[in-house]
C-alpha cells in the first residue's frame, strides 16, 4: 500500500450531517474515482475540524486549505482545481482556521506518539494501522518480554 500524496479530511459531526455530508461524501468519492486520483488523495472522515456555523468542512492536507459550505455540486470544482491541478478554489476557501504546524514547528523536540497517524490514516481502516506499524509493541510485548519489562517499559 502506497501512502497517499494528498488527505482530504471531512468533518462529520451534527452540524455537516445537517449540511448533508453524505452526499458530499459521495459526490467526492465519485469525483476522485473518475478523474484517477483515488490512490493519490485519501478521504478520511473525522470529527469536527474546530470551524463552526460553516456546514460541510473540509481540510486538505498537506496544503492546510479549509473549505466550508462545501456542496454537492462543488465537489467536481474542488477535485479537479484543487486536488489534480494544484489550485485552491477561492470562493470557498476559508481563512485558515488553526496554525497548520509543518513537522517540528510548533512541537520543536516532543514527538507525537499516540496520535501520530492522525489524518494519515482512516480510523476505520486496520489494515491501514496494521501497514503502519500498528500492533507491533503488542506482539512485542506477549511475545518477546517479560512482565518486569513490559512494566518498565510503561514506566518510561
Amino acid at each position: 500500500m502506497r501512502p497517499a500524496r494528498t488527505h482530504v479530511l471531512v468533518a462529520v459531526d451534527e452540524e455537516a450531517r445537517q449540511a448533508g455530508v453524505e452526499e458530499v461524501l459521495a459526490a467526492l468519492r465519485q469525483a476522485l474515482d473518475r478523474y484517477g486520483l483515488r490512490e493519490e488523495v485519501q478521504v478520511v472522515e473525522t470529527g469536527t475540524l474546530g470551524i463552526s456555523g460553516q456546514g460541510v468542512v473540509l481540510a486538505v492536507y498537506p496544503d492546510g486549505v479549509f473549505y466550508g459550505r462545501v456542496q454537492p455540486a462543488d465537489v467536481e470544482e474542488i477535485v479537479e482545481v484543487h486536488l489534480l491541478k494544484g489550485r485552491p478554489v477561492a470562493r470557498l476557501r476559508l481563512p485558515t482556521a488553526a496554525p497548520v504546524a509543518r513537522p517540528g514547528e510548533i512541537l520543536g523536540r516532543q514527538t507525537r506518539v499516540v496520535l501520530r497517524n492522525v489524518g494519515v490514516i482512516d480510523p476505520e481502516n486496520i489494515e491501514e494501522y496494521i501497514a503502519q506499524g500498528g500492533y507491533e509493541a503488542l506482539a512485542k510485548a506477549l511475545f518477546a518480554m517479560k512482565p518486569e519489562e513490559v512494566i518498565e517499559e510503561v514506566r518510561r
